[in-house]
């Protein structure tokens, strides 16, 4: 049996005449238009090349065992990869920020658009992780509706009630690239994806990389579907065992070819899943290369550090050395709170790690001061590069 494909069916669209635009331009909108006709997939049998099947099941061998070395390092590299995965998840996209942006919008200081977007997304993939043991409806909704609520809080965590579509422009639906199903079919189809995710008989990475192209095509919100689809990817890798201890960056490796990855989302809703579980089983070997490259340079700046710092092991500032890997900007706040300590011993540790070169002061005012770990910024900012290479 082939796996189904998407069927179309005819529409109306009346425009919204609230619409800024000269009524001409509204009436070029108007009328017939084809919509997608989801099928259901929880039931349906999955066959897959010999050849596929092997790289997917590399590629699961791959994410387990880095999950369990980075998971045995001591160094918050957990927090390190949410980060990279939230902001590799936000550029497909196309918001993007720097590694030292987006902490210091954590850190509440200049906070653009995109950085806390991408701080949203972070919180997102947070509770995608935590509802992986019931995944359901209301989990799916709660992911969408942290993930939202600061920039659209009538539509965050509701399934949409109006049409939505890729492409085009925004005042119709007739030149779009695909037309999501119609709203009154997003509750079913949600429904059964979901049966779908709860199935024991498929390899691992298939089950995530088809539940994801079903969410995608069916489109269940108004904004933000691409990045609530991806947080499923990491529910599904903790859910199936793939992963526990970290959350791998597998965006960070579909951000390699983004042309590959949205064409295999074509092919899929043409009856051909072949092409979005290669992309994932090739993204999830990238991602988990990409990744190791980054422990080794981070723990090769730690190593450094150690070398640098004459002090004893649970001093001030030794403390917060494996804290600043993960929090590479910081103001005096932020390290009472990671050393769990007063004020004014955190002081005393960002001071030694001044004095020693590890932390530079950024600016040369005395009131709301902020200090960076160069070497780490680095290091993100090359795993960022190479993201984009």
């Amino acid at each position: 049996m082939s796996w189904p494909r998407y069927e179309s069916e005819q529409l109306y669209w009346e425009p919204d005449s609230s619409y800024p635009v000269s009524r001409r331009q509204l009436l070029r909108h108007k009328g017939p238009y084809f919509g997608a006709v989801a099928p259901l997939i929880a039931n349906q049998q999955v066959l897959l090349s010999s050849g596929l099947l092997a790289i997917a099941d590399e590629a699961v061998v791959e994410l387990a065992r880095f999950d369990v070395e980075v998971g045995q390092m001591v160094a918050p590299f957990s927090s390190i990869l949410l980060r990279s995965e939230a902001a590799s998840s936000s550029q497909i996209e196309n918001l993007t920020a720097s590694p030292a942006a987006i902490i210091r919008a954590e850190l509440g200081l200049k906070e653009t658009v995109n950085s806390s977007l991408i701080i949203s997304n972070q919180r997102a993939m947070s509770a995608a992780v935590a509802a992986s043991a019931s995944l359901s409806l209301d989990s799916l909704l709660e992911i969408h509706r942290v993930l939202l609520e600061k920039f659209d809080p009538v539509n965050a965590g509701r399934l949409r009630d109006v049409p939505v579509w890729i492409g085009g422009d925004p005042y119709g639906p007739h030149k779009a690239q695909y037309v999501a199903p119609k709203a009154s079919k997003v509750s079913e189809l949600l429904d059964d994806l979901l049966a779908f995710c709860q199935r024991d008989d498929l390899p691992a990475l298939v089950l995530v990389a088809i539940s994801h192209a079903q969410l995608e095509s069916i489109h269940p919100f108004t904004d933000g579907n691409g990045r609530t689809g991806r947080a499923l990817v990491q529910v599904l890798l903790n859910r199936l065992g793939v992963t526990s201890s970290v959350m791998v960056p597998v965006s960070a490796g579909l951000l390699k070819n983004t042309a590959a990855y949205f064409g295999a989302l074509d092919e899929y809703r043409a009856g051909n899943p072949e092409p979005i579980v290669e992309v994932f089983a090739r993204a999830s070997l990238l991602a988990v290369s990409n990744g190791r490259v980054l422990a080794r340079q981070l723990s090769s700046v730690r190593d450094s550090w150690n070398q640098i710092l004459g002090v004893r092991s649970d001093a001030g500032a030794n403390r917060l050395l494996d804290q600043l890997l993960a929090s590479p900007v910081i103001n005096r706040l932020r390290a009472k709170e990671l050393l769990a300590t007063t004020e004014a011993n955190a002081q005393l540790a960002i001071d030694k790690l001044v004095e020693v070169g590890i932390l530079t002061q950024q600016g040369s005012g005395q009131r709301n001061r902020v200090w960076q770990a160069e070497a780490v910024l680095t290091a993100l900012d090359d795993f960022a590069l190479n993201l984009r290479r």
